[in-house]
């Protein structure tokens, strides 16, 4: 009996986790799905679950589109550049606020981890019309670098925030011991601590490449022509007249691709870092 009732349980739990990897890998399929059509073939009724002759046009105008591809080069310029800038302060910051009070004295350091919270915790619409009025006074509107500085403005308070974590989680001892021998601090750092700490610096870069390589709040109101990003692109392709659903799939494929693969290509540091501090 106790047998049956736990087959019976395995069972219906593995039917529910069927259920959810088809309804949360749907509208990825669909999306390549749609890549892969001729036009006539999107708009027909009842629409179609597969492909028998691939559509590659839609590729090949996406590979040509000189706003798209301009685009996918500013998204990998600002967001890339935001991403080192971010972890180049958060690291010394999340390393100095975890390690206050053992041998580093941080005035404030509760309202300094709080600040940094407060920032990530407020809607990015709070921040669009300052900027948007700072922008335009200073002269940056529709730059790169403008971009970038918004773009840290997303990744610097989730690094502290996750990386704080991250480095409390790391036995301090090993570090204090390095320094009996005679090490300096930032050696020991150096030699002992960040490399313990890599995989949390890992799957942070990773959490916040994705929310600035996806954004389209900042870009679209910071933005115009020259510094418009892949996201902002999409939107080229609805008109008044028409939706270019195969281009605009093939788009959102491409751009999805370097986050997939990067994930894939360091997964191991990903799930690491997501479980770092779990076990001591």
């Amino acid at each position: 009996m106790v047998n049956a009732s736990k087959v019976a349980r395995d069972f219906l739990v593995n039917i529910i986790a069927i259920v959810l990897l088809i309804w949360i890998l749907f509208p990825f399929y669909w999306t390549i799905l749609t890549s892969l059509k001729h036009p006539s073939e999107i708009i027909r009724a009842p629409p179609s679950l597969w492909v028998s002759e691939p559509y590659l046009k839609n590729y090949v105008l996406t590979f040509t589109n000189v706003e798209f591809t301009k685009g996918l080069l500013n998204t990998a310029i600002s967001s890339i550049s935001a991403l080192f800038i971010s972890l180049g302060l958060a690291i010394p910051a999340s390393y100095g606020l975890a390690r206050a009070g053992r041998g580093l004295r941080i005035r404030g350091k509760d309202s300094l981890y709080f600040t940094f919270i407060t920032f990530r915790m407020l809607p990015v619409f709070v921040f669009i019309i300052p900027f948007y009025l700072l922008y335009r006074i200073l002269g940056i509107f529709d730059t790169l670098y403008g971009l970038t500085v918004a773009y840290i403005l997303i990744d610097l308070p989730l690094a502290v925030w996750f990386l704080t974590s991250f480095f409390e989680d790391t036995p301090w001892d090993i570090e204090d011991a390095y320094m009996l021998d005679g090490y300096p601090r930032y050696k020991a750092v150096l030699g002992v601590t960040l490399p313990m700490v890599l995989p949390g610096i890992i799957a942070t870069s990773i959490i916040c490449i994705i929310f600035t390589w996806s954004d389209l709040i900042f870009a679209l109101s910071l933005t115009s022509k020259f510094a418009k990003t892949a996201t902002y692109a999409l939107l080229g392709n609805i008109t008044f007249t028409q939706v270019k659903w195969g281009e605009l799939c093939a788009q959102i494929m491409i751009l999805s691709l370097p986050i997939i693969l990067m994930s894939f290509y360091i997964q191991k540091y990903l799930v690491k870092g997501l479980t770092f501090g779990v076990v001591r």
